[in-house]
């Protein structure tokens, strides 16, 4: 960054790298004029305060800098910035001192908002006026392809690296699930594949979606297929699990106060659609499950999505930085497996045990139950004594805290 005196008459500069430290002073000197009974106030050029710097170098650099980088409103980023600042005074002078520098924001918006524009493109007005070029179609290294199918008129967009496409090769268990509240605007629903790769959930793929039909996600399939294959990868998963939005989609609408009416209608729900209707019994039995067992997991995963954008229905060009930034996080997971809880091992070794003995007639059905169901009941005991019962989350996500023990109850 490079800072020159405004007053006319003083050509000198120096220059300021990021952290504040001077790098170069120009050769010219630096006329430096004090105010006196003999010169006039517009001559007056003194050299800024500590304060000073720290206002017009550090602080306004720092704004301008995010402003370029980021998805922030430059409004709320020059308040984070402000408040910061402020943190770092210790006197109430120095404060007053530093309110007399500060700009006005609405002295500097413009400025600000141009800056954003020069790196981020044109905000579209619809789906057929929207262009993804350039790094919206790679990830963050700005090299390896991330968009690979875009549809007519966008309304299907596969964001998937070859990092996701070789952990979905290598995982036998696919989840996927929709979620509305982050996708981009003019879509109805991100749709999100994940992996069950190494004990763990890792999100693979990306699809903004337009509409729901079953040949627009044949379509999605389709393209994820074509693109291993140019990888010489071969998706061939044991298991697509997606009954979660299914179930949802069909569950029964409960009036608030009346109880009885309500559990009659329950279980006629469940009767209807689980024993003798639409569900057939490989949709939510897991009796064959080897990874998680609820749709926990997925939710968790959604609501840390919903954090990240910090708003409802994002642009098409914050959602993509959003997946981008996802995906290396994802990378990560692939390149580092955690290690597998005891509890977990434990519960695993405990449902195969049941279940060998089960099938090799060493136990009744009431007896499998009897000894299975307690594996997914978790009871927390916290400090003052209180318990209280817990599903079991079937994965990761299952963390005792500091004032709280999760036993098993057998």
């Amino acid at each position: 960054m490079v800072m020159k005196y405004s007053h006319p008459k003083c050509i000198a500069s120096i220059t300021i790298s990021h952290n504040g430290q001077v790098t170069n002073v120009s050769k010219e000197s630096h006329k430096i004029v004090s105010p006196g009974n003999s010169v006039d106030p517009k001559d007056v050029h003194e050299p800024m305060s500590e304060l000073e710097v720290m206002v017009k170098v550090k602080f306004l650099k720092r704004i301008k800098k995010r402003c370029t980088n980021e998805d922030t409103g430059p409004n709320k980023v020059f308040e984070e910035e402000l408040n910061e600042f402020f943190q770092n005074l210790k006197t109430e002078d120095e404060k007053k001192i530093v309110a007399s520098l500060v700009p006005r924001y609405d002295d500097i918006k413009y400025a600000l908002h141009k800056r954003r524009s020069k790196t981020r493109p044109k905000l579209p007005e619809s789906l057929r006026k929207t262009i993804i070029d350039g790094i919206y179609t790679k990830t963050t290294n700005k090299f390896d392809q991330f968009l690979i199918f875009q549809s007519k008129n966008n309304k299907k967009l596969v964001f998937c690296s070859k990092t996701g496409l070789e952990i979905l090769s290598k995982s036998s268990e696919w989840h996927g699930d929709g979620t509305f509240h982050v996708a981009a605007k003019y879509y109805y629903q991100l749709y999100i594949i994940q992996a069950w790769f190494n004990f763990r959930m890792i999100p693979c793929a990306f699809i903004l979606m337009k509409r729901r039909r079953t040949k627009d996600y044949e379509k999605v399939l389709e393209s994820l297929l074509m693109k291993a294959k140019k990888h010489n990868l071969v998706l061939n998963p044991k298991k697509i699990d997606t009954q979660w939005q299914i179930i949802l989609d069909t569950q029964p609408v409960f009036e608030e106060e009346n109880k009885a009416k309500n559990f009659e209608k329950f279980l006629a729900y469940l009767v209807d659609n689980y024993f003798e209707g639409s569900f057939p019994i490989e949709l939510w039995n897991h009796f064959d499950s080897e990874g998680p067992r609820t749709n926990n997991n997925l939710e968790a995963y959604n609501n840390k999505l919903k954090s990240f954008v910090g708003i409802a229905h994002p642009n098409i060009f914050k959602a993509i930085d959003v997946f981008q930034k996802q995906e290396s996080a994802a990378f990560l997971k692939y390149q580092h497996a955690p290690p597998k809880k005891k509890l977990q091992i434990f519960k695993d070794e405990q449902i195969r045990s049941y279940k060998e003995m089960f099938l090799e007639n060493d136990l009744t059905l009431d007896a499998y139950i009897k000894y299975v169901i307690p594996l997914f009941i978790f009871r927390k005991k916290s400090l003052n004594g209180n318990d209280s019962d817990e599903s079991d989350s079937g994965n990761e996500e299952l963390v005792a805290s500091s004032d709280e023990e999760d036993t098993l109850e057998i």
